[in-house]
């Protein structure tokens, strides 16, 4: 057995000796390593932003512009405030809204979403037959296997609502 094998099979807790000391910074890479099986599928753990999005100053700036309404306000405030940043429509319309429409928050999102793109001069992502995916200017979008299409908002957008 090896050592600290004994501490380990008694219920001890092992100390390990510290071989060198490194500074850190609080916002190391590992952190936010997980075992959580859900991080193979979940809509949160891919990376983000998967191609570069406006910086906050440009969101900042464009949503001045577009003077959104309270009830587009409330749907931003609710998805950065959301595990993860990751949401359903039918959860945004329900904490935001107070609506059983999940509809509702996707046309409200979505006209936001567009104002925002415009406003900022983006290029959104696109469909197969070319459309704008308008949504993609604020959130990245994932279906997780047996579950309803999750939206992760943009670090830049949850850091400017944060």
């Amino acid at each position: 057995m090896g050592q600290g094998s004994e501490e380990l099979q008694a219920g001890r807790d092992v100390v390990l000796p510290m071989i060198r000391p490194r500074p850190l910074s609080g916002s190391e890479w590992w952190q936010d390593l997980t075992l959580d099986p859900e991080s193979l599928t979940a809509a949160w753990a891919r990376p983000r932003p998967l191609r570069p999005r406006p910086d906050r100053a440009a969101f900042e700036s464009a949503l001045r512009e577009v003077n959104p309404s309270e009830s587009e306000l409330g749907l931003l405030r609710c998805h950065a405030r959301s595990p993860r940043r990751s949401a359903t429509m039918r959860t945004l319309a329900r904490e935001a809204l107070s609506s059983d429409a999940p509809g509702t928050a996707n046309l409200l999102y979505g006209r936001l979403a567009r104002r925002l793109c415009e406003a900022t001069r983006w290029e959104p992502d696109r469909r197969e037959d070319k459309s704008p995916i308008w949504m993609s200017t604020v959130a990245e979008g994932w279906q997780p296997p047996e579950r309803e299409f999750e939206w992760v908002l943009i670090p830049a957008l949850a850091q400017l609502l944060g």
